[in-house]
């Protein structure tokens, strides 16, 4: 996927409560393809903490460049 990325919100009921998901895709074609296949998705675990740390993305590419050249 390209790095232009942006960031599409689904709702969603669930016993009785509203909820909200965020798939980021390329356009909502694709954001709406994310979503079909979500019945195949499988549990990886518990996420604890999120955030962005400023300024990653150079380190972040540079360390992608440096593992695919592997």
């Amino acid at each position: 996927m390209s790095d232009s990325v942006n960031r599409y919100l689904f709702e969603y009921r669930h016993e009785g409560a509203e909820w909200a998901l965020e798939i980021r895709a390329r356009d909502l074609d694709d954001a709406k393809a994310r979503l079909r296949t979500l019945p195949w998705a499988q549990y990886r675990g518990e996420v604890v903490a999120s955030g962005h740390i400023p300024g990653s993305g150079l380190a972040d590419r540079i360390g992608r460049f440096v593992q695919n050249r592997r």
